[in-house]
């Protein structure tokens, strides 16, 4: 994966040096201490971008976990496979991963337009920058896509620690709609399809739940609808969103 001036590198004494960023005396490498190892890199994005998305709420990483990402894949397969009214709910993610808002100071937005700020270049290389867009005006932004897909508030915050850069954060999100909310136990995982309608822009306010369980050997019970009770366990907004 390559990036702007993949390969070059700056000194600095911005925040980056004092927030777990690699290198000693002299260095002039802008790489943070938690970045994915190579292997992680390498697996994103998946096949299904949707449960790699769905997988990062329950991975510890910028990168889903790989055996996470498995589980969810085969039940849903065999959730949608049983019943398939339920086969076009996705999951409604907060983000897509991806896009990053940079909000910079003049001078290093300047920089980036002209292509002499380096100290991005490690984190532009490891999550293979593929567009950019920048704007020096009264208030400088910069527009990020990546490659891969990832925990895109972690990503922020070492984005964030880069000398010159005022905030980070998703550029994607917001609004509502159908989602997949998950709730993990050890015998069973809980699925709930939300097929969610009614001002979705604003905040959906009707919903129709269909409740399955897939078992550990992958044998899948169809609950039907949720009770009251279960939906507050298994379709709250902070399980759902």
């Amino acid at each position: 994966m390559g990036g702007i001036g993949a390969g070059a590198s700056v000194g600095g004494t911005g925040a980056g040096a004092s927030a777990g960023w690699d290198g000693g005396a002299g260095s002039t490498t802008w790489c943070p201490s938690d970045l994915p190892d190579a292997q992680e890199l390498a697996a994103t994005p998946r096949a299904d971008t949707n449960v790699e998305l769905l997988a990062l709420r329950f991975s510890n990483g910028v990168v889903a976990d790989q055996a996470i990402y498995d589980r969810l894949s085969r039940d849903l397969t065999l959730i949608t496979d049983q019943d398939s009214s339920v086969s076009d709910i996705h999951y409604f993610p907060p983000s897509d991963g991806k896009g990053l808002l940079l909000q910079t100071d003049s001078q290093t937005a300047s920089e980036m337009q002209a292509g002499t700020y380096t100290a991005w270049n490690c984190l532009n290389d490891a999550y293979g920058l593929q567009n950019t867009i920048i704007s020096v005006g009264s208030v400088p932004f910069v527009e990020l896509e990546l490659e891969g897909i990832y925990d895109i508030e972690r990503v922020a915050k070492q984005y964030a620690a880069l000398p010159g850069i005022k905030s980070a954060s998703s550029n994607i999100g917001g609004g509502d709609g159908p989602t997949i909310c998950v709730v993990r136990k050890d015998d069973a995982w809980h699925y709930v399809f939300d097929r969610a309608s009614g001002d979705c822009l604003a905040g959906c306010y009707e919903h129709e739940y269909t409740h399955f369980t897939v078992s550990t050997n992958g044998t899948v019970s169809a609950l039907g609808a949720l009770s009251a009770a279960d939906a507050k366990l298994y379709a709250s907004r902070e399980v759902c969103r």
